[in-house]
């Protein structure tokens, strides 16, 4: 079995026309970012960070020059759990809704701008199936954004000729290209329990009623597909009556929890231990509980392909897994970009399949 693992530089460098790290002015605002550019003061990004106000005290530190995003929010969380600050409770929800809104424009604007979905994502299925054709494959991001998703929609639809729709949350695990969304997606709504007092469901203001009373909120690992026609929008309240946040984790840096169903999740591990080969595209290998599980269940004698934008990254990413994987795994850096990497025919033996 292939594993292909994405992480936050895949969708960075998903556009072959303009790949990173230098993007040209025309279509630089809309490009994904980067764990640590998810707050930068762009233009594009202002009227989702305007409309969440909450979380407003915590933008300077945010926008830091150099800050870490991931240690900035760990440490909030943190305050949080303590009882120390109570108001970081509604500060976190209203990040959780500010990321859904933002990344939910940024991945629709971009894929427009590729040429209407013309991506390295596109490509990289395309050369899956020319190389492995039915054998077996998984798919496994760190994303929020949905480009990974349209590029199955359109591959099957348009190539195979057997459209499969991911407007359901149990179709994710299924068909030609079965994907684990490990920390959420942008159109995803998690299910809460109901409230006490419960809220009113024709309250015009019940995303701050929900942001301001997160502390109280009980999540539950259920998840819908909040998505029509390609526009992600979390109803409040969806068919069911359910009361709905947005489905995505908190970025951290200790990584403790998945943001997906557990049926997803299960369906990962009883997949691990036919992986032979695993691509990892734009991910730097440090989130420990996903490690923790491929550690568990992956067989000995894994070959691994990095690619990380360039040599020094992929072989840096290969620094924080090896560890881990000691004695039979066999680690390869490549020297290029994920849009470089899904025209180098050079590189298709980690396509290839077992005999």
């Amino acid at each position: 079995m292939l594993l292909v693992i994405f992480g936050a530089g895949a969708s960075y460098d998903s556009n072959p026309r303009n790949p990173g790290p230098v993007p040209s002015q025309q279509q630089s605002s809309w490009r994904p970012p980067l764990a640590n550019q998810l707050f930068e003061d762009r233009t594009e990004f202002a009227p989702s960070l305007n409309q969440f106000r909450q979380f407003h005290a915590l933008v300077h530190h945010l926008q830091k020059p150099r800050v870490e995003i991931e240690r900035e929010l760990e440490q909030y969380q943190a305050e949080a759990d303590a009882g120390r600050m109570k108001e970081r409770y509604p500060q976190l929800m209203a990040v959780r809704w500010y990321l859904q809104r933002m990344l939910s424009e940024c991945d629709h604007h971009w894929y427009r701008q590729c040429q209407d979905g013309i991506t390295s994502y596109l490509t990289l299925l395309g050369e899956i199936m020319r190389c492995c054709g039915g054998a077996d494959i998984l798919l496994a991001t760190f994303n929020y954004d949905r480009l990974i998703d349209w590029a199955i929609e359109d591959y099957t639809r348009e190539s195979l000729g057997t459209p499969h729709s991911l407007g359901d949350i149990d179709r994710y695990t299924e068909g030609s290209f079965p994907l684990v969304k490990l920390h959420g997606s942008v159109n995803w709504g998690q299910i809460i329990e109901e409230h006490d007092p419960p809220f009113k469901r024709d309250n015009p203001h019940e995303i701050r009623e929900l942001i301001k009373h997160a502390q109280t909120l009980r999540m539950t690992d259920r998840y819908r597909v909040c998505e029509q026609n390609r526009v992600a929008t979390i109803a409040r309240v969806d068919d069911d009556g359910h009361m709905l946040v947005p489905g995505l984790a908190i970025p951290v840096v200790t990584k403790t929890d998945f943001a997906c169903p557990p049926a997803h999740l299960q369906f990962l591990e009883n997949s691990l231990p036919r992986v032979t080969r695993i691509l990892v595209i734009g991910w730097a290998g440090r989130d420990t509980h996903f490690i923790d599980r491929l550690k568990r269940r992956l067989p000995a004698g894994v070959f691994w392909q990095i690619v990380s934008g360039n040599f020094e990254l992929a072989t840096a990413t290969i620094g924080e897994l090896q560890p881990h994987f000691p004695g039979s795994h066999e680690f390869r850096a490549y020297p290029g970009r994920f849009s470089d990497f899904v025209t180098d025919r050079s590189t298709r033996d980690i396509f290839e399949p077992e005999d």
